[in-house]
């Protein structure tokens, strides 16, 4: 798979130019579905145009594998697809830029010269009180606060300074077997000509073991142009794929790491502000979990992962911006309720709501 990086490539020129003359020929008076999907269509476009302000950029698909120890698999959902082990862009922690699938059992062979060090990075606190797998409650902690100390060691190393001092490694307790999980993170990323290698590798150091070292590995990098449409043919330009929202996340992590990109020292940064964010997320969540009952009513899982989603991403948005976002969520289950996508709507009725109280004093 190529990875060079080239910037403007003749399937993003076309897209822009299709988007613009196809909304040329909507007519003024035309409000129809097909109308308005060509409108909007031209107007991300745009929008992407002013904030890429002429610079050779392409949109990325960077493919990152993650393994680590777990008591079972709904400790490893906890440990590889929750708050945990993800990776975070220079913009922070948004969920809207990557995807996870898994986790999968890993075979002892597949864990095989790794087996030591998946164990050692398993936190003991937490096997003390695994009995009790209350949400939010001590289990879950422990881990939160073990990965929250991972990843300040990650940002000292990465800054050249001494790691802090972690108690040694105790053995398993007796009766404990811990088995061995994986997840895939196909993660959204804007890089330069050249620049794809060492933005995917940056993300994959966000991502770290116990001691604070890189803990993903990057298996695929591949660019985003676009996709002809199965309709009537036009190029639809990747942006269309994204979305606004995330597309101004990717143009803000970006534009941050433009002239740095692989810079231990901002990887530093990254690493220190992603150990603050997991904190206060599992504060906010539970916190918003032992509210009453109006706020915290028994949902299927779907829905309390789009709830995380939404504290995730609502870690150092303003008030106003936490309402826009509201009322986009609001906007698009509409839209998606209207396709009978229900399911769909209900998750992002959902995010709304945590917007909404988030944004009140």
């Amino acid at each position: 798979m190529g990875i060079s990086g080239a910037g403007d490539t003749p399937w993003l020129a076309q897209a822009v130019e299709e988007a613009r003359r196809r909304a040329e020929h909507v007519a003024p008076d035309d409000w129809s579905e097909a109308a308005c999907r060509v409108r909007q269509e031209a107007l991300d476009v745009e929008e992407w145009e002013r904030r890429r302000r002429g610079r050779a950029v392409r949109l990325w698909v960077v493919h990152l594998k993650v393994r680590a120890a777990a008591l079972d698999v709904d400790d490893a959902r906890f440990r590889l697809a929750g708050y945990l082990r993800h990776p975070y862009h220079r913009s922070g922690n948004v969920p809207a830029l990557y995807s996870t699938t898994g986790p999968v059992a890993c075979t002892e062979r597949a864990v095989l010269g790794d087996r030591d060090r998946l164990v050692r990075d398993y936190p003991r606190p937490a096997l003390l009180c695994r009995d009790d797998r209350t949400p939010y409650g001590a289990f879950e902690r422990a881990h939160v606060a073990d990965y929250a100390a991972a990843l300040t060691a990650g940002s000292r190393r990465a800054a050249g300074t001494p790691a802090p001092r972690r108690e040694p490694v105790a053995p398993l307790p007796g009766g404990v077997r811990l088995s061995f999980w994986r997840v895939r993170h196909r993660v959204l990323v804007l890089a330069g000509p050249g620049e794809a290698p060492e933005r995917a590798e940056e993300l994959a150091s966000t991502i770290v073991d116990s001691e604070g070292w890189p803990a993903a590995t990057v298996v695929g990098i591949e660019p985003d142009d676009g996709h002809r449409s199965p309709l009537d043919g036009h190029w639809v330009h990747p942006v269309a794929g994204v979305g606004p929202f995330a597309a101004d996340a990717l143009w803000d992590d970006y534009d941050a790491a433009e002239h740095d990109a692989g810079d231990p020292a901002a990887l530093a940064a990254v690493l220190d502000r992603a150990a603050r964010a997991l904190r206060g997320a599992f504060d906010v969540d539970a916190h918003a979990d032992s509210a009453p009952p109006r706020a915290s009513e028994a949902c299927p899982a779907a829905l309390r992962h789009a709830a995380e989603q939404a504290h995730h991403r609502a870690v150092g948005t303003s008030a106003s911006e936490l309402r826009d976002l509201a009322s986009a969520a609001d906007e698009l289950a509409g839209r998606l309720a209207d396709d009978d996508r229900e399911d769909d709507a209900e998750r992002l009725r959902r995010q709304a709501a945590v917007y909404r109280r988030l944004s009140e004093p």
